[in-house]
Order: structure tokens, then C-alpha cells, then sequence
């Protein structure tokens, strides 16, 4: 499932767009098309640690990251909204996102 997020994972990282966050209290929030079926979606939360990923559910639970298809909440940062599509390699590009809140 993992190749269909527009997020790509290393040890203790996450890579979107082409930027590394690598800050244990950073998380992601982000939706794709399911990999068994384009008529569902797939929804990932996740942290770079447990702290992270408690803390981005209560975030977005009161609306920060709504309305984009990658939400990146960096440690201590505003929420990074970006709308990204995957190029014919399989890897992220930035759309016409816009960071906010």
C-alpha cells in the first residue's frame, strides 16, 4: 500500500516532494487512491514517533490539514498543505500546494 502514498519512508524518516523530515515530533497526514480499488481511498496517519503521531490526530480531528491531499506537520511548524501528483516513476512532485494555518 505504501507505493501508492505520496510519501516514501526510511528509518526514522519520511520524504515528501523531495524534502526529508526527519524530526521525531514531525507526522504526516495523507490520502490516495486505494492500490485494490480507484473507486476508494486510503487515509495515513503517522508519526515519527508515538508523541507525533497522538498529537496529529488530535490536530486534524480539529480541522488543521484539511482540504489537501499531504498534510505535513513539522515539529513546532505550521501545517505544510500540499497538493502532489505521482510522476510516471512513482515519485512525488509538488503540486500548486500552500502551507498555512
Amino acid at each position: 500500500m505504501t507505493s501508492a502514498m505520496p510519501v516514501s519512508y526510511g528509518t526514522g524518516s519520511f520524504v515528501v516532494a523531495g524534502k526529508t523530515y526527519t524530526h521525531q515530533r514531525t507526522a504526516i497526514v495523507a490520502a490516495s487512491a486505494s492500490p485494490r480499488s480507484p473507486r476508494w481511498s486510503t487515509v495515513m496517519i503517522a508519526g515519527l514517533s508515538a508523541e507525533a503521531t497522538r498529537a496529529v490526530c488530535e490536530r486534524f480531528a480539529g480541522g488543521d490539514g484539511l482540504g489537501c491531499e499531504v498534510a505535513v506537520f513539522p515539529r513546532g511548524g505550521k501545517v505544510l498543505r500540499l497538493a502532489l501528483t505521482l510522476s510516471g516513476a512513482g515519485v512525488a512532485t509538488s503540486g500548486n500546494g500552500a502551507s498555512g494555518r
